[in-house]
C-alpha cells in the first residue's frame, strides 16, 4: 500500500483569515490575532506541509458586515477568482 499524499499541489495557496473585534481585544490569550495565526500556521504545516499559506486578518471589525473588513475583502476576491482553494479560520465567532 502506498504512501498517503495530499491532493494539493506544491504550488497551492491556503489562505488563513483572522479577525479580531476590539471587545475581544480584552481576551488577547484566547483570541488574539496573533494567537489565532500560530494556530492556523502550525495547522497548515502540520497537513499541507509543501503549500504556500498567505494570512489575511480584520483588525477592530465588527462581526456583522464583511464591507468594512479590508483583509476579507482582498480574500475574498481571491477565492471568487480561484486563487485560493482551501481557506482555513481557527473558528466563525
Amino acid at each position: 500500500m502506498g504512501k498517503h499524499t495530499n491532493d494539493l499541489t506544491l504550488t497551492q495557496e491556503i489562505a488563513g483569515y483572522c479577525r479580531i473585534s476590539f471587545d475581544e481585544e480584552l481576551d488577547r490569550d484566547n483570541t488574539s490575532i496573533e494567537n489565532q495565526k500560530k494556530i492556523i500556521e502550525e495547522f497548515v504545516k502540520a497537513k499541507f506541509p509543501t503549500c504556500k499559506l498567505s494570512i489575511y486578518e480584520d483588525r477592530d471589525r465588527s462581526g456583522y458586515t464583511f464591507e468594512q473588513r479590508e483583509g476579507y475583502q482582498q480574500l475574498s476576491k481571491k477565492l471568487m477568482n480561484g486563487d485560493i482553494s482551501v481557506l482555513i479560520v481557527k473558528d466563525f465567532s
